[in-house]
């Protein structure tokens, strides 16, 4: 089953590879960890969400020291540089898992705190008319800091529990945040109103409004839940795509019009006044259909800047390049779109200026995108990729299922509003997996379709029993608390995996698919070890290496998950080709570094930070080569903690 926005499920009637999961049943953390982390502890290293944001509470705190003591623009600007700085390091030395919920949370702050802070404005001003004196005002303040605290942690619940703050969200630089721009409204769905709006009715509302919050509150909260939806997509649209682009309403609305098309139209229907152009423009919600790779759109809509005449031959323009994109190319598209809506949306001056700041600060998301194969992008399936590369055996076909055809098929059916595309996605996968399973010989291709025939015959019954537990679990989340909505479907998708597993015992074992269909069953053989030692050695001039080979490329959690699976298996089997002695003398290593990781960790992170702290913000050259003295400190740490240890196995 595959997962779409916030929780959601389609699932093709009949289609049971539509419901493979792309998650699986990961171990705890992802097992990435930070640069300068050799030791590769099956844990998910690094800060948590709650340890990055208190560490760049303190980055703010020493900003606004800085700041207020200032004279001239050039010392506002040396403080700002130095707070990035450190707002950098201290989220590049999180978990995985911590760096992922940060980033949530600070995706939520940005996206509300206009709302938020206008509310406590409102405050303020009433407040403030009344005053005579200095200490009144500063009362004033204290009232509005406070309302606009509630604000966000009221629209921001969920990511605040997530993350651990538990009730403090004032101290994330949050006031760094830059206007969101017209229409984004408030949308915290804080109020209980008459839910009889719907979505369009809830836009011209709101619209009507002319920015005041407490107006655009009472029409959020008169919407229908659905509408209240709808609306909340179209405004994320348009804070990406006409933020910063437009000077009124009406330009504003025309924006919407053209590059999020998918989204207007579903939101004010059929005949809600979209434009010509269906396909939608620049938004995820549309496009994808075509052939070409990321870098061909990216360099398509670098000439549309130059070659447009106007604005509608500039959405026109836009408009193409997006729909002769792949879906796996929109995908990539749309992370560097994303990354870059936050990191250089105030970029100043030319538009070579805000390409350079997507290749400096979005450099993961760029590089993906501008170095996409065209073998992930051209297909022998309409927008899926084609087969995957060496495929020998039944599991390889299965593997290549989940790397190729669900990813595309996600992508697509999200994409989609109507039955008739909806089906168009089914064809397609069922396309895309045919193709992966004539790439096998023949006799590893029948023991594939033995395992899609059982899975087809069990569909419906484990598609029923993740449905009703979706339906269950969510049942006690609210329409805007996404991260519990995402939590039960992840809980349905590994429901949904384990009902086909357990049904179809024989025919995944004949294929080598193992037990939680993620990673590919004895996968790893290992020459004997006589010694602790060379269990050690083969961790680090084995596994390890293949290792940061798998998570180098990796821009998605589902693929860091995979990478960390396969180096659990690989461990595994390396110990187990060892004598009992020897196992259990590298177990006590293991053992004593797990006991030891947060204190050596920490050993690492002084030693970044403090080199860090010399290079400039953009100098990431620089700081990756902080990364050696960080790594140093932490293996050194380890080598005293567990010095024991490390002599009974023999590692200097």
């Amino acid at each position: 089953m595959v997962l779409v926005g916030c929780g959601g499920r389609p699932v093709a009637n009949g289609n049971d590879y539509s419901g493979y999961s792309t998650n699986g049943n990961a171990v705890a953390g992802d097992g990435s960890g930070l640069d300068f982390m050799n030791g590769n502890e099956n844990s998910d290293p690094g800060a948590t969400c709650l340890e990055i944001y208190n560490a760049i509470s303190d980055c703010y705190t020493t900003y606004y020291n800085c700041a207020s003591a200032c004279q001239d623009q050039a010392c506002a600007d040396a403080c700002e540089s130095t707070y990035n700085s450190c707002f950098e390091s201290q989220v590049a030395l999180g978990s995985v898992q911590g760096q992922n919920e940060f980033n949530s949370l600070r995706t939520c702050e940005e996206t509300n705190y206009q709302a938020c802070y206008d509310e406590g404005g409102v405050v303020y001003n009433d407040c403030v008319a009344d005053c005579s004196d200095d200490a009144c005002a500063q009362a004033c303040g204290d009232e509005a800091n406070g309302v606009l605290q509630s604000c966000m942690l009221t629209a921001c619940n969920a990511e605040y529990t997530t993350c651990g703050v538990r009730g403090d969200g004032s101290d994330d630089d949050a006031g760094a945040v830059s206007d969101s721009g017209s229409g984004s409204g408030s949308g915290s769905n804080s109020g209980s109103g008459s839910n009889e709006y719907t979505c369009g009715e809830l836009y011209d509302c709101e619209d009507a409004c002319n920015g005041n919050t407490s107006c655009g509150q009472l029409c959020y909260d008169s919407g229908s839940e659905l509408a209240q939806q709808q609306w909340t997509t179209l405004i994320q649209c348009g804070q990406i795509y006409c933020d910063g682009n437009v000077t009124s309403a009406q330009e504003y609305r025309s924006c919407l019009q053209n590059m999020c098309a998918s989204d207007y139209n579903t939101c004010f229907g059929s005949g809600g006044g979209s434009s010509s152009s269906s396909s939608g423009g620049g938004h995820s919600g549309s496009g994808g259909f075509g052939t070409e790779t990321c870098g061909q759109g990216y360099s398509c809509i670098q000439d549309c800047y130059t070659t447009s005449a106007d604005e509608n031959s500039f959405y026109g323009c836009v408009d193409t390049c997006y729909n002769n994109m792949s879906s796996q190319a929109l995908l990539l598209m749309n992370d560097l779109v994303n990354c870059s809506n936050v990191q250089c949306n105030d970029v100043p001056g030319s538009m070579d200026n805000y390409y350079q700041c997507q290749r400096d600060f979005c450099s993961s998301e760029y590089n993906a995108c501008v170095g996409q194969s065209t073998t992930t992008s051209s297909t022998s399936g309409g927008s899926y990729g084609g087969s995957s590369s060496n495929i020998e055996t039944c599991a390889d076909v299965h593997y290549a299922v989940l790397d190729v055809c669900v990813p595309a098929y996600s992508t697509c059916v999200s994409n989609c509003s109507t039955d008739s595309c909806t089906e168009q996605c089914n064809t397609e996968i069922n396309n895309c997996i045919e193709t992966q399973q004539d790439a096998a010989p023949f006799s590893e291709a029948q023991d594939f379709q033995a395992v899609r025939d059982c899975r087809s015959d069990n569909f419906d019954t484990c598609n029923s029993q993740a449905d009703t537990n979706y339906n269950t679990c969510s049942s006690n989340c609210s329409s805007t608390d996404s991260s519990c909505l995402e939590g039960c479907a992840e809980t349905a998708n590994n429901l949904y995996e384990s009902c086909l597993a357990d049904a179809c015992t024989a025919e995944y074992a004949t294929c080598g698919i193992s037990e939680n269909g993620t990673s590919p069953a004895g996968q790893f053989t290992a020459e004997a070890h006589e010694t602790c030692l060379e269990i050690w050695e083969a961790n680090v001039n084995v596994c390890s290496p293949e290792y940061f080979d798998c998570v180098e490329p990796c821009t998605t959690d589902a693929c860091k998950e995979a990478c960390a699976d396969t180096y659990e298996e690989c461990m595994v089997a390396q110990k187990e080709a060892a004598d009992d002695t020897a196992a259990q003398e590298y177990q006590a290593v293991e053992d004593c570094r797990d006991e030891n990781y947060q204190t050596c960790y920490d050993n690492g992170s002084d030693a970044y930070n403090e080199c860090v702290e010399a290079c400039s913000s953009t100098d990431t050259a620089c700081q990756n080569q902080c990364n050696e003295p960080a790594n140093l400190a932490y293996n050194n740490c380890f080598k005293t903690e567990c010095a024991s240890e490390y002599e009974v196995c023999g590692i200097e």
